[in-house]
């Protein structure tokens, strides 16, 4: 057991007093302060002495601060009409209505320029390039499997030029280099996981 300065190492160490409904812990017997998890000692807290009884008595707890409730301020109207059109959601007459594609062939025709036109027209490049590489890869694959038909029918005939079916296989061959290609970058999902995104986007604008 460790001693003071000054205090003989045989004697008893002295402890401090204890309130009534206190009990005393294995560090404070010991004569030793707790410490936290972070290593660092924690001061103890000072007791308060009373006159009459002599018994010590704990000093209050403190009440923990209440949190300060988040106030939050709406946009007037015109501050609202202001935020609408930068986005481009609204029409630019008196009666602020709001923006809608109109246009099938091209969304984006039309309507004001801001955010709300830029994510549209992003949407419907995506689209119309997934549409476009599906088509692409499913005419590919059909060309391929054409072609191995038509070689597999030159396979059994006695031809004295073979040039014919080197050019076939050549065009084969590039036909699946190109559909590897595709699927190794990951093409068409990647437009249509796109499209989904600004569609998201679009539908939190609106």
């Amino acid at each position: 057991m460790a001693s003071r300065p000054g205090q003989d190492a045989t004697q008893i160490p002295i402890l401090p007093p204890l309130g009534l409904d206190q009990a005393p812990s294995h560090r404070e017997l010991a004569g030793t302060p707790p410490n936290d998890s972070s290593g660092e000692k924690t001061p103890r807290p000072s007791t308060r002495l009373d006159a009459t009884t002599g018994t010590s008595t704990p000093p209050p707890a403190s009440s923990p601060a209440s949190p300060r409730p988040t106030t939050y301020r709406f946009l007037s109207p015109d501050e609202w009409a202001r935020v609408a059109h930068a986005i481009g959601a609204v029409t630019a007459g008196e009666d602020h209505g709001v923006v809608h594609p109109t246009s099938w062939l091209y969304p984006p025709k039309g309507m004001p320029d801001g955010l709300y036109r830029r994510v549209v027209a992003r949407r419907f490049k995506f689209r119309f390039m997934y549409h476009a590489l599906s088509i692409l890869r499913w005419t590919l694959m059909i060309l391929q499997i054409v072609l191995g038909a038509v070689l597999t029918a030159l396979g059994s005939v006695n031809l004295r030029d073979g040039t014919a079916i080197t050019v076939l296989a050549a065009n084969q061959t590039v036909l699946s280099g190109l559909l590897a290609l595709m699927h190794n970058s990951g093409l068409p999902e990647r437009y249509r996981s796109n499209e989904a995104e600004f569609s998201n986007v679009e539908a939190h604008l609106r």
